[in-house]
């Protein structure tokens, strides 16, 4: 049982390093004139969340109507539904 600890620690060890690693060269190797980059907003990130949500509910909507109507299911039912969402994007 001591054995097994001793690998679990390693292997536990081994993962932080990694992790810390990537965590140390994202920030600290990074140029100077890449640093002061801004990150895009969290409202920004949520707006685009929020409609590729809206166009893919709109999507699988028209998806489940076509596929009722036509009493098939094939490629067609993603190409009319696909092709009715095209115009949503901005």
């Amino acid at each position: 049982m001591r054995r097994n600890l001793g690998i679990w620690r390693m292997w536990i060890l081994w993962l932080l390093a990694q992790f810390g690693g990537t965590i140390f060269a994202t920030w600290h190797n990074v140029p100077r004139v890449e640093r002061r980059i801004a990150l895009p907003d969290l409202k920004t990130m949520g707006s685009n969340g929020i409609t590729f949500a809206a166009i893919g509910g709109v999507y699988i909507g028209i998806e489940q109507l076509v596929q009722k109507y036509r009493t098939k299911r094939d490629f067609v039912n993603g190409a009319v539904a696909g092709a009715s969402c095209f115009g949503l994007q901005r």
